[in-house]
């Protein structure tokens, strides 16, 4: 007479593997997407706490929209150059005029209102550089315990609103504050 083993076959095995690949495949979209959402709301959250530290710089400064950019003294704007975050860190700018960009720039004024260089970055958005191309990103020179961190920001300022009086704009729910900018 045969005795009866409790062990699994080699068919009941590969019958249970094939269930939890059956099951893996279908789960992992959902998770894919169950992050994509949760991306979605900290993008929503950053972009929220970017505006309302907009409206507070705004009110300390008499209805008067943040810079975009700043000038040197000869009165050159550089809006177009990197920024330093903050606008005096760097012992030994390259060039020294940096600082003077940087300091009225939007993200340092921002500083003391959100107080935070991560919510400059939209965690959804891919960052990406073209190695010796210019695209038109900001991006931001923060320090760090390297020598120069280069970090970036996923926002854009609305440039046509640089020092713009706040209460003149006429519908201010259908004016663009932040786009998103792939940055570095």
């Amino acid at each position: 007479m045969r005795k009866i083993s409790n062990a699994f076959t080699l068919i009941e095995l590969l019958v249970v593997i094939a269930i939890i690949a059956i099951l893996a495949a279908i789960l992992f979209p959902v998770f894919a997407e169950a992050k994509e959402s949760a991306k979605s709301a900290s993008d929503l959250s950053n972009i929220k706490q970017l505006a309302l530290a907009v409206a507070m710089y705004s009110t300390d400064y008499d209805d008067l929209m943040p810079l975009g950019h700043g000038t040197d003294a000869l009165g050159v704007q550089g809006w177009n150059f990197f920024k330093y975050v903050p606008a005096d860190w760097a012992a030994n700018p390259v060039p020294p005029v940096r600082v003077d960009y940087s300091r009225p720039f939007i993200m340092n004024t921002l500083q003391p209102y959100v107080k935070n260089d991560q919510i400059m970055q939209s965690p959804g958005m891919t960052k990406f550089i073209r190695p010796g191309s210019h695209d038109g990103a900001i991006r931001l020179l923060v320090p760090s315990g390297d020598p120069v961190k280069v970090g970036g920001s996923s926002y854009a300022f609305n440039g046509l609103l640089h020092a713009y009086n706040s209460t003149a704009i006429a519908a201010p729910a259908e004016l663009p504050l932040f786009t998103e900018k792939n940055g570095a």
